[in-house]
């Protein structure tokens, strides 16, 4: 009878240390799952703020003229680059195509003010073109990629003068933003300074 009595004590026990294994178990993974929910949630928030700052300091960095020095035939011609915002731009790319299919690079540029004299200036070889129509009649489209100074997005622009034939008419802007993720940025039309 002892014997029999001890067995069903320890039995108790062990069914009792088993049942509160397992409810902590369940605890454990209901918390588990919380924190990962809550750890995602605040990883969204993270991203959702970070865009929004990319959003808020944005450079508009654009086409601000195309020039040959003195209008002189014989000159290079050349193609100015700036930044109209107050907000510096990061690692920004500058690629140049002529309508006569020539491409021309600019070294990338760590930063870029708004500083009216801080400017990139692209050196495009001699152009045929009259002195003062050639930037319209010459240029192809402009493209630039850019960053905002905390490297939060990456953008690029394109400005695209393939079907400009006069002063007075704008080239066609495209603004992508490229990463993190694919999306169009809304911007009024080039500004021509």
């Amino acid at each position: 009878m002892l014997v029999s009595a001890a067995t069903q004590t320890t039995d108790a026990w062990t069914i009792g240390t088993a049942i509160a294994t397992m409810v902590a178990a369940v605890f454990g993974a209901v918390g588990a799952i919380a924190a990962w929910r809550a750890a995602d949630a605040s990883a969204k928030t993270s991203r959702e703020a970070a865009e929004a700052l990319a959003n808020t300091v944005l450079p508009h960095v654009g086409v601000r003229t195309a020039y040959r020095p003195d209008e002189d035939r014989a000159a290079p011609a050349r193609v100015v680059i700036r930044n109209f915002s107050p907000f510096a731009a990061s690692d920004v790319a500058v690629s140049i195509r002529l309508r006569d299919q020539r491409i021309f690079d600019a070294p990338t540029r760590a930063w870029l003010t708004n500083r009216e004299d801080d400017v990139i200036e692209v050196e495009i070889g001699q152009v045929e073109e009259e002195p003062v129509h050639f930037e319209v009649l010459a240029l192809d489209h402009v493209r630039i990629q850019f960053s905002d100074e905390r490297k939060l997005a990456t953008y690029q622009r394109i400005e695209d003068f393939s079907d400009v034939t006069d002063l007075m008419v704008s080239p066609k802007v495209t603004e992508t933003k490229i990463q993190p993720r694919v999306e169009p940025v809304r911007r009024p039309p080039a500004i021509w300074a």
